[in-house]
């Protein structure tokens, strides 16, 4: 989780993230104007574009077993995961 951003931070930490896990619409279309993957943490998008263009996933988040899988996976490949929400 990522505290409150100026937008200026905000669009240089998604800059240079690798990949971007978001529950927001907004974020979904930012995500793909910097050409950076999105994995959306939703049972649906608004932003069906994203999709189309496979620019974007959903990945429907299952309680707190999602998370625990997500972070051992990413401790597992020394990665860092984060969430972005607005």
């Amino acid at each position: 989780m990522v505290d409150p951003l100026g937008y200026m931070d905000f669009h240089s930490l998604m800059s240079k993230s690798k990949l971007i896990l978001t529950d927001s619409g907004n974020i979904q279309e930012e995500s793909i104007t910097i050409k950076k993957p999105c994995i959306t943490l939703r049972h649906t998008s608004a932003r069906w574009e994203t999709i189309l263009l496979k620019a974007n996933i959903l990945f429907p988040p299952i309680g707190k077993t999602t998370w625990t899988k997500l972070k051992k996976n990413a401790h597992h490949k020394k990665t860092q995961i984060l969430m972005m929400t607005m």
